[in-house]
């Protein structure tokens, strides 16, 4: 079954349809397959045959359905395991992030005198002799700096 040959024969396209330019029956297909899927899901969910459509295939496939997915909840027990698995894959995507957050913080930690010691050698008496007064205030000190010369400071 080709997406050319249905568009002619069950929507009465032309001759020279062309279904790279009219998605109509891959759209239809797609709608076709979501609605089997909510039927199985609800209301077909005890039903002995599945009929269902592939993607990319046009062809509908009729299946037996195995007695353990015919059991009431078996598709319920499906989803909560699905969910426990990407929960446990959530929960280790996190501590992977905390300890990764916690081993930044530790080397920080660890550089911070080596930090200190290079902004205090910038620190020269002309800059205590400018600074001073300001810091030394009792009003906030507010700093606006205009020339991104400084900002490197």
């Amino acid at each position: 079954m080709k997406e050319f040959t249905i568009g002619v024969g069950a929507f009465g396209k032309p001759d020279d349809y062309n279904p790279q330019d009219d998605p109509t029956v891959r759209v239809l297909a797609s709608k076709l397959r979501h609605k089997l899927e909510d039927y199985y899901r609800s209301e077909g969910r005890e039903n002995p045959v599945r009929i269902e459509l592939p993607k990319g295939h046009y062809l509908l496939e009729f299946r037996r359905r195995a007695a353990h997915d015919a059991a009431p909840g078996a598709a319920d027990r499906a989803g909560a395991r699905k969910w426990w698995r990407g929960r446990w894959v959530l929960v280790s995507v996190l501590a992977g992030v905390l300890v990764t957050g916690a081993i930044w913080m530790v080397k920080l930690y660890q550089q911070e005198p080596t930090l200190l010691a290079r902004t205090a050698s910038l620190w020269t008496p002309e800059l205590e002799l400018i600074w001073r007064p300001y810091l030394d205030g009792s009003r906030p000190v507010l700093i606006t700096i205009g020339t991104p010369l400084f900002t490197k400071f």
